[in-house]
């Protein structure tokens, strides 16, 4: 059984450990720590207008049905324990939540909020490249969540990237780490577009893309998938890990 529709829920312990890889949320030593995130709730609704695969707003997440025709039942009692967490469809799933998962952490942590230049066929740009990762840099030299030696500043508006663009490389990061993480050999899965083999958006980096898929997918040695993943470590995941996550 797929997705089914639903109103506004808690977080899942599922949707919790993808959190915990991302952003180091709910880490098990601390169990009870208040996070920015456990305001949260998802919402599973019908493709309709621009919403393709999920969108963000007023502390609930929702992720289209149709969006995700192959993913399992993935309701609050999902966890890791009782789902197939390797199987595409749950990956892409997890890869929408964690794009949207992202815009929240924006918003408590007050930046990337430029959409940047419109692109085709999109309302924003989606897609970035190696080059732009290396560019970035970090938070505001104001913002008393990052480190003494880590703040810099910056001409916001030529030097992050755009708020679609940063949601899209933390998700991107996600797929290639979640499968790191749970598989101790093998190809890592970067299939895209595949109906029933998709795992997400990863294609929207560039370095990706070039990687044309075949009739099986898009698949890469897994030494070749830790130099991919390294690309996104510094400055993007450390900024994000030393931002605002948990709550007084």
């Amino acid at each position: 059984m797929g997705l089914r529709l639903h109103g506004p829920r808690k977080l899942s312990n599922l949707e919790k450990a993808a959190l915990h890889l991302v952003f180091n949320a709910y880490p098990k030593s601390f169990p009870k720590k208040k996070t920015i995130f456990d305001t949260l709730t998802v919402s599973l609704v019908p493709k309709s207008g621009s919403l393709d695969r999920g969108s963000y707003g007023g502390r609930n997440i929702k992720i289209t049905v149709e969006g995700h025709p192959c993913a399992d039942d993935l309701g609050y009692c999902s966890a890791l324990g009782n789902t197939d967490i390797l199987k595409p469809g749950n990956i892409d799933y997890l890869n929408t939540f964690v794009h949207e998962c992202t815009h929240h952490w924006q918003r408590a942590n007050e930046t990337y909020r430029a959409r940047g230049p419109m692109a085709p066929g999109f309302s924003a740009l989606y897609g970035f490249s190696r080059q732009e990762l290396q560019e970035m840099k970090f938070l505001k030299k104001h913002n008393k969540y990052i480190p003494d030696s880590l703040r810099e500043e910056f001409d916001e508006e030529h030097h992050q990237l755009f708020k679609e663009q940063h949601a899209s490389a933390v998700a991107t990061w996600f797929v290639i780490a979640w499968q790191l993480k749970f598989t101790a050999v093998g190809n890592i899965d970067l299939t895209t577009g595949l109906p029933g083999h998709s795992v997400g958006t990863v294609d929207r980096y560039q370095e990706i893309k070039r990687k044309t898929p075949n009739d099986h997918g898009r698949w890469v040695p897994r030494g070749e998938a830790k130099l991919l993943a390294a690309d996104f470590e510094i400055p993007l995941m450390e900024e994000l890990r030393n931002g605002k996550i948990f709550r007084e």
